[in-house]
C-alpha cells in the first residue's frame, strides 16, 4: 500500500494540480444525484410532462434469479426509486423515493419491501430527496443512513436521516455537505461516509465523515470536484472517492483516504473524458472497478476500468466494454461475478444488466427486462438480485 500511496501522491502533482474545488452520485445514485441538481433546466425543458405531473408509469424493484438470468418478480414500490439495500440477515429490503415529479406520490420516502413477500410493507418518511441508503455494520446494523440529495424545485436536503429498521422511523438528521448523494458505513461499524456532490453546475468537494457512535460530524474531508461514489476496504483502512467533477470535465480523479487519520493520501488521475461515477471493491478488497457513466444528457459512458491498487493505479489493468450508461455495479458473494446497471441516458434509458465474469474480465451475459436502473442489491447468498428501475424518461 505504501508503494501505491507514493505512485498515487506523485502521479498527481506531475500530471495536475489539485483542484481548488471538488465532489456524489445521479446516477448514484446516479441519475439522480447529478443531473438534478443543476442540470434540471435542461431536464425540464425535454421532459415536462414527465418532471411535472403525476405519471401514469411507477417505478419498481425488478428481481432477477442470478442462477437463470432471467426476471422472476416486479415490486411496484412508487415514483423514482434511486437505490435499494438489503441489511446483512435482514428479511427486508429498504428502497429510497426520490419522487422526481411535484405530484409524485410516494416522495421522500424510504419504502420496506418484504423480501419472502415480495411486496411492499412499509413507507417510512425521510428527509427530502432521498438519493441512497445503507445499513450499518456491527452494533450499529439496526440502523440504515439515508443521503437527502434535496429536490430541484426546494433545493433542500443536505442531510442524513438516520432510520432505526427496528421501530421503522428516523430517529436523528444530520446536517452534513451540499448535495450528499450517498453513504457509505465503514465494515468495523466506526463511520459512516458521505459524499457531498453539490450540483452540476455547483460541485461540491467534500465528504462527510460521521461518527456513528453519537451519529455526529466528526470530520469534513476535502477530495475532488464533484465526489459522486465512495467505497471503503474491507479491512476499514482506507476508503476510494471517485470524482466526477462537471460535466464534460477534462480531468477525473480517485481519491485515497486513510481512514485512521481522516486524511487524503492519494490522488491517481484517470484518464481525460472518463467520466467516472462509481467505485466498486471486490469482496476481497484486491480489485477495484471505476464505473465510466459519461454524460446522462448527452454521451453516455460504456466502460469500466478495473485497478489493482497494491500494482499500480496509473494505469488499468482491464477495461470492459459495457451497455450504454453503466451507473451501478454489485460483486456477487460467493462467486466470481459482477453485475451491472445500465442506465442509459435521460433520451435513451436503457434496459439491461450486464453480468461480469470478474476472472475473464468480460461480459457473459445480457439480462433485459429493467428500465432506467440505477442500483442493485443481492440476497439470498447472491441467489436474487434487486433492482431499481427509476424509470424516469420516455422512449
Amino acid at each position: 500500500m505504501n508503494n501505491l500511496l507514493e505512485r498515487s501522491s506523485t502521479a498527481a502533482m506531475a500530471d495536475t494540480p489539485m483542484d481548488s474545488g471538488s465532489p456524489c452520485t445521479l446516477r448514484r445514485t446516479l441519475l439522480k444525484g447529478l443531473g438534478l441538481a443543476a442540470g434540471i433546466p435542461m431536464f425540464l425543458g425535454q421532459y415536462a410532462r414527465s418532471a411535472w405531473g403525476a405519471r401514469e408509469d411507477s417505478g419498481e424493484v425488478t428481481v432477477i434469479d442470478t442462477e437463470e438470468n432471467k426476471v422472476v418478480a416486479r415490486i411496484s414500490v412508487g415514483y423514482s426509486p434511486t437505490f435499494i439495500t438489503i441489511p446483512r440477515d435482514s428479511r427486508f429490503a429498504y428502497a429510497t423515493n426520490y419522487g422526481f415529479g411535484l405530484f409524485d406520490r410516494p416522495r421522500n420516502t424510504l419504502t420496506v419491501i418484504d423480501l419472502e413477500a415480495m411486496k411492499v410493507v412499509n413507507r417510512i418518511s425521510v428527509g427530502d430527496g432521498p438519493m441512497c441508503v445503507h445499513a450499518g455494520h456491527g452494533e450499529r446494523s439496526n440502523l440504515a443512513y439515508v443521503a437527502n440529495f434535496g429536490n430541484p424545485f426546494t433545493k433542500s436536503g443536505n442531510t442524513v436521516s438516520v432510520v432505526d429498521t427496528r421501530k421503522q422511523a428516523v430517529v436523528k438528521t444530520i446536517e452534513v455537505g451540499r448535495g450528499p448523494v450517498g453513504t457509505m458505513p465503514s465494515p468495523d461499524g466506526k463511520y459512516v461516509l458521505v459524499p457531498n456532490y453539490g450540483s452540476i453546475l455547483e460541485p461540491d468537494n467534500t465528504i462527510s465523515v460521521i461518527e456513528t457512535a453519537g451519529n455526529t460530524v466528526k470530520a469534513t474531508i476535502e477530495v475532488g470536484l464533484g465526489p459522486s461514489d465512495v467505497k471503503i476496504t474491507p479491512d476499514s483502512k482506507y476508503a476510494w472517492v471517485v470524482n466526477y467533477g462537471r460535466l464534460n470535465d477534462r480531468i477525473q480523479r480517485l481519491t485515497l483516504i486513510d481512514l485512521s487519520i481522516l486524511d487524503v493520501i492519494g490522488n491517481p488521475i484517470l484518464k481525460p473524458d472518463s467520466s467516472p461515477k462509481m467505485v466498486a471493491i471486490d469482496p476481497l478488497g484486491e480489485v477495484i472497478y471505476v464505473v465510466h457513466f459519461g454524460n446522462p444528457f448527452g454521451r453516455p459512458g460504456r466502460q469500466i476500468s478495473v485497478f489493482k491498487p497494491r500494482q499500480n493505479m496509473k494505469e488499468a489493468v482491464a477495461k470492459i466494454e459495457t451497455s450504454p450508461g453503466p451507473a451501478a455495479v454489485r460483486f456477487h458473494p460467493r462467486k466470481p461475478l459482477a453485475y451491472v446497471a445500465n442506465f442509459g441516458t435521460f433520451a435513451r434509458p436503457g434496459n439491461t444488466i450486464s453480468v461480469i465474469d470478474t476472472e475473464r474480465g468480460a461480459i457473459v451475459k445480457t439480462i433485459e427486462g429493467v428500465r432506467s436502473p440505477t442500483s442493485i442489491a443481492l440476497a439470498n447468498e447472491g441467489r436474487l438480485a434487486f433492482v431499481t428501475n427509476f424509470n424516469c424518461c420516455p422512449g
